[in-house]
């Protein structure tokens, strides 16, 4: 068998790992493009479908976070089922900081005093300390951290997922023996992440002044929690970790023949896809589970293609092709700029690119494509210029680290 079909026992490196990364960040903008749809666009059948399909793509912020959950424990169970060198926390941390923090500040500072400047508003300096510190989720009035950038809400949860993994899996190390324990003990820990839902939104549930969108995006926030919650995104994110688990496991025993993985990948792509036209409501929680993006069954689903797609002949190949893991390099980039853009655009020269507001389907199509052809331009622009400089040094500050250790 070889590397080209599966990553090898012991590695890091996860099979479909770019296409399911470019996925999800493709709908999360295709969510906020349809978004700005007028009535009158979305009225007939064909259009009308298309509404109904995209409006939901906000569900690739859960694809992100059991995306990141699997990435970053695989070297924490490579390491427990594996015999992989056990990972460092201070590489973990400084990688971590090097990835999200520079690109993340830099949006959150252009957004904040770039939005007030141009848009002559005030500084609200509560908000944008929160998110410079990514604490802007333990609190509905500071969950947005920019009035001009909605999607910033997300990063605050994701560093708590960062901070909070190690710990749990470091846990389960502690208290366990075997891998298959280690994998029990995963298990347990999800399961009472879930069962710490209805705690959750029984008892830090937001009152009825001021909520609502229409009170913008504080009162918006106000109607998301505790729905929207921490605990519910380190579940999701831990779901992720379940599937690194499996890919571990798999790599060592082999339990299943190459293209059953192919076809459990796409049977679970299909049911995930399937669940969210079903149940999904946009901006709501669901109805039964009360959590967002039909959480948990969506992240398990996803969690499941995840793994399967790295043990697979051929779905990988798909999910990995050129154009997707160009995408995947630029996503964090383009998840931070493309609604920034957008929110520029609705308070300058498209002044109904506002949600349900563009009733012209050329002229929306025009809007969209500037708005992200503008945002890919920035994206790759920062990455190379940016993002990627960081990298690099951080990466020649660790080898040098561990060289003087050495």
């Amino acid at each position: 068998m070889s590397d080209a079909q599966i990553a090898t026992k012991g590695s890091n490196r996860i099979n479909g790992a770019d296409g399911f990364r470019a996925i999800a960040c493709l709908l999360v903008m295709f969510h906020h493009a349809f978004q700005r749809m007028g009535l009158p666009f979305i009225v007939p059948p064909v259009q009308a479908g298309l509404y109904h399909i995209f409006l939901r793509g906000e569900v690739g912020v859960s694809i992100f976070f059991v995306l990141s959950g699997c990435l970053l424990s695989m070297p924490f169970w490579n390491h427990r089922v594996n015999g992989a060198p056990a990972p460092r926390i201070y590489a973990y941390a400084r990688n971590r900081i090097a990835r999200i923090g520079p690109a993340f500040w830099l949006v959150m500072i252009l957004s904040t005093f770039g939005g007030a400047w141009a848009f002559h508003t005030k500084v609200n300096w509560v908000h944008f300390w929160t998110g410079m510190t990514f604490t802007n989720g333990f609190y509905y009035k500071t969950l947005f951290p920019s009035d001009y950038n909605g999607v910033l809400w997300s990063i605050g949860f994701e560093v708590f997922c960062y901070a909070v993994m190690p710990i749990i899996i470091f846990s389960i190390f502690k208290v366990t023996k075997t891998a298959r324990a280690a994998g029990v003990g995963l298990v347990l820990w999800i399961c009472l992440l879930q069962a710490a839902q209805p705690f959750i939104i029984k008892h830090f549930m937001t009152g009825f002044d001021f909520k609502g969108w229409n009170y913008g995006l504080v009162g918006g926030a106000k109607q998301w929690m505790p729905y929207w919650n921490p605990v519910c995104f380190l579940s999701q994110f831990m779901i992720g970790s379940a599937a690194a688990y499996v890919i571990a496991v798999e790599r060592k025993n082999q339990f299943l023949k190459r293209w059953m993985w192919d076809l459990l990948c796409v049977i679970s792509g299909v049911a995930a896809f399937i669940l969210i036209q079903v149940r999904e409501s946009p901006g709501n929680p669901d109805d039964w589970t009360h959590q967002p993006y039909v959480s948990p069954f969506y992240a398990i689903l996803i969690a499941i293609s995840l793994a399967s797609a790295a043990s697979s002949l051929f779905v990988y190949k798909l999910l990995d092709n050129r154009l997707f893991r160009y995408i995947a390099k630029l996503s964090f980039g383009l998840y931070l700029w493309h609604l920034f853009i957008g929110t520029i655009m609705q308070l300058t020269i498209a002044k109904d690119f506002y949600y349900g507001g563009v009733s012209d389907v050329w002229r929306w199509l025009d809007d969209v494509l500037l708005a992200y052809g503008a945002a890919f331009i920035i994206a790759a622009l920062s990455y190379k210029y940016f993002e990627r400089p960081i990298l690099d040094w951080n990466s020649r500050k660790l080898r040098e680290r561990s060289g003087a250790k050495n």
